[in-house]
């Protein structure tokens, strides 16, 4: 399944083969896959009245709701590009993305439309706007605000081949536009597809998209339930208490979630009883400390199999299976597992691009069927890795991340895990700011656990003691929150911002010399 006529057909077959079982869980609301499938037409008959061409950007301000799915859904049944606007921006943002990108129609919530700044971004591009409803319904229209068309040329380029543009979590700087393939979003799930392209088999038991539809877990998520006839809830925002009730009702066996939510349960103290059904939870988007998973599995008696993917790649291109687990896990924690079925790995050296040997730590290099190219070449990624020689992966940190204190480098996630180990500290995130004197210096964000009293000159000294001299944060700040992206990763240029006007004190600098 590699083209979206391929994509269309199976789309046909699950939305016209029933219309009475479930296909979303939303709000409190139930939808379908009937509904779903007027949804879905009424969408593509609006595209032929726009005369959109196969490849046409649409832009989709992406709530995690019905009428998003249905949006997406129609886009990739027909050719046309899915280019995601996380809602969660500020309006300037929001407004920006949807000026710069020139497109020839916008898709948004009637709500959207309250906001002037959104509002006046929307009808400024000479395209068309087509507004949802914000009531609990699956309903669409073509605004009747349209302004004068421009000339084709003025449009975005038309996107051949290219199901979503996702813009990026923008974790370490501003989010980017990352073209995904039809075949690289349908390739983890094709084979499993094949086995029921003669029938279409409705599942009961649905799947919680806990991932905002705007991040690509949410929506790798969401279009593998519609593809796999199973209905699935929509989670605007992740609380702990309507996801737990939701394993409860439907007697989950297996679970999504990200490090940040796994955090939030574990905190939340759940009843063990109560996350009883699960056989496993699967856990991807950022790194997961191993002293989390430790501590969560003891308590809920759950696997916790991590995946590592990256967006380009449209999901997890290495992880661990329970075989896996079982077998390897007590001398492997901490590792985000092997390379997945169509994919290599391999680490190269930072300074000249040459392959290293196992054990070695140098950049990560993806070659996978799920290739954003197209082809099976290898992709250089920011990451920095290690591959041992029973083939688990570890990942270091980012490259891009680091920060280099006078000719030194620090590889931030270090120096979080040796703060993470004072009593009492339940989160770390450390960034670069710039220092007159040595460019880059280390500055520390920590929050509290609940009930906890950090003193920063503690956590100095601390540092102090279990550090390079070098790798000691400039300052520690204690917080009550860092700011997070839509994959509730931390930001890392907004978590420097919390430092713009804090004054660094660096008199541990001064023994530091760079290196020439």
């Amino acid at each position: 399944m590699q083209s979206y006529q391929e994509f269309s057909q199976r789309i046909d077959a699950v939305l016209n083969s029933s219309s009475v079982h479930k296909a979303i869980l939303s709000g409190g609301s139930e939808y379908n896959w009937g509904e779903l499938y007027r949804a879905v037409a009424d969408f593509e008959a609006l595209f032929q009245q726009l005369k959109l061409p196969v490849g046409s950007a649409v832009g989709v301000i992406t709530h995690s709701s019905p009428n998003a799915v249905a949006a997406l859904l129609a886009l990739l049944k027909t050719g046309r590009c899915f280019a995601t606007i996380n809602p969660i921006q500020s309006s300037e943002k929001i407004a920006s993305d949807i000026t710069k990108l020139r497109l020839p129609a916008v898709i948004l919530a009637e709500n959207d439309l309250d906001n002037d700044i959104i509002n006046r971004a929307v009808y400024s591009t000479g395209g068309a706007v087509l507004v949802t409803s914000s009531t609990p319904d699956l309903s669409v229209k073509l605004s009747v605000k349209l302004l004068q068309k421009k000339q084709a040329g003025e449009y975005y380029p038309l996107q051949k081949n290219i199901a979503v543009l996702m813009q990026s979590s923008g974790t370490t700087g501003d989010p980017k536009r990352i073209p995904l393939t039809f075949k690289s979003l349908l390739f983890p799930i094709s084979q499993q597809l094949r086995k029921e392209e003669s029938e279409v088999v409705y599942k009961a038991t649905p799947l919680i998209v806990a991932s905002p539809l705007a991040h690509i877990g949410g929506l790798f998520f969401a279009v593998k339930a519609v593809l796999d006839a199973r209905p699935q809830v929509l989670m605007e925002r992740f609380n702990v208490q309507q996801w737990v009730d939701l394993v409860k009702t439907h007697q989950m066996k297996l679970g999504h979630l990200v490090p940040a939510t796994i955090k939030m349960i574990f905190d939340a103290d759940v009843a063990r009883e109560d996350l009883a059904s699960l056989k496993a939870l699967i856990s991807g988007s950022a790194p997961l400390r191993p002293e989390l998973q430790q501590a969560f599995e003891a308590r809920y008696g759950t696997p916790i199999l991590v995946v590592y993917g990256a967006t380009e790649f449209a999901g997890g291109v290495a992880g661990w299976t329970l075989p896996l687990y079982n077998e390897f896990l007590s001398s492997k924690l901490g590792s985000v597992g092997r390379a997945m079925p169509g994919t290599d790995l391999r680490i190269v050296s930072e300074a000249d691009g040459s392959e290293l040997a196992a054990d070695q730590e140098g950049l990560l290099q993806i070659r996978s069927k799920q290739s954003p190219t197209g082809s099976f070449d290898w992709v250089q990624t920011s990451d920095l890795a290690v591959i041992d020689n029973e083939q688990f992966l570890w990942i270091r940190g980012r490259a891009d991340a680091a920060i280099n204190r006078g000719g030194f480098k620090i590889v931030p996630t270090e120096v979080e895990s040796v703060l993470m180990q004072y009593p009492g500290v339940s989160e770390v995130v450390v960034v670069g700011i710039d220092d007159d004197r040595l460019g880059e210096v280390p500055v520390a964000a920590v929050i509290a656990k609940p009930g906890i009293a950090l003193d920063s000159d503690a956590l100095q000294d601390f540092s102090r003691g279990h550090l390079a001299k070098y790798q000691v944060p400039a300052r520690i700040l204690i917080v009550e929150s860092v700011p997070r992206t839509a994959s509730m990763k931390p930001s890392l240029p907004a978590v420097k911002t919390l430092f713009a006007n804090t004054k660094v004190l660096t008199p541990i600098n001064s023994t530091l010399k760079s290196r020439e």
